[in-house]
């Protein structure tokens, strides 16, 4: 089994594996990079109540007696059953797709957007 992405779902699915599939000899963790930060505690950091370090997470904690491959997936040839990387092709038997997200700020307004006349925009 091939699980790409180590955050909250990739962990926890590692972690909660039913007996049949849980084969850590078997099993590869692919994430891009070798520690996370844990999201809920970062308000914390930011008002001095918590060390930056203690947000940090590294991802072999997630691995517990997983393997793990630091490297970025680029795409899945279903057909052929390999994962494709920018270390090398995997191939796998199950693969499980939890990559996570990356926070994207929506789109600014043009600031010379037409406005009536007199408006004015504060930031």
């Amino acid at each position: 089994m091939v699980v790409v992405g180590a955050g909250f779902a990739g962990g926890s699915l590692l972690r909660n594996l039913p007996a049949p599939l849980r084969r850590p000899s078997e099993t590869l963790l692919v994430d891009r990079a070798d520690e996370h930060a844990f999201i809920p505690l970062i308000h914390e950091v930011a008002v001095g109540r918590v060390h930056p370090d203690t947000v940090r997470l590294p991802v072999a904690s997630a691995a517990d007696d997983h393997a793990f491959l630091r490297t970025e997936a680029l795409g899945v040839d279903l057909g052929e059953k390999v994962l494709r990387t920018s270390s090398g092709d995997v191939s796998y038997e199950y693969l499980v797709l939890a990559p996570g997200s990356v926070a994207v700020p929506p789109p600014r307004a043009s600031a010379t957007a037409s406005r009536p006349s007199g408006a004015s925009t504060t930031r």
